[in-house]
């Protein structure tokens, strides 16, 4: 075992043995905070970007549109026999 450990120590990276992992945990929590909070961010503003579009595209805010009645209306329905 011991020849196991020292070939694995000596076939790791260098900066390894040079920076402790602790380190290099602690340095990727940041973006990893930023990351979850920027997503949860992103995410609470495409839902009010959503609810926003169905209020403008809601009916009772649309203009009425006045057609003309015309006697024909449904000219599928013809009396040709």
């Amino acid at each position: 075992m011991d020849s196991f450990d020292r070939q694995l120590s000596q076939s790791g990276n260098k900066w390894m043995d040079f920076i402790a992992p602790e380190i290099l945990i602690s340095l990727a929590t940041g973006p990893l905070l930023l990351g979850l909070v920027g997503g949860k961010a992103l995410l609470v503003g495409l839902r009010e970007v959503g609810e926003l579009s169905e209020e403008i595209f809601r009916g009772d805010r649309l203009p009425l549109l006045n057609f003309p009645v015309t006697s024909d209306s449904d000219p599928d329905s013809s009396t040709t026999n």
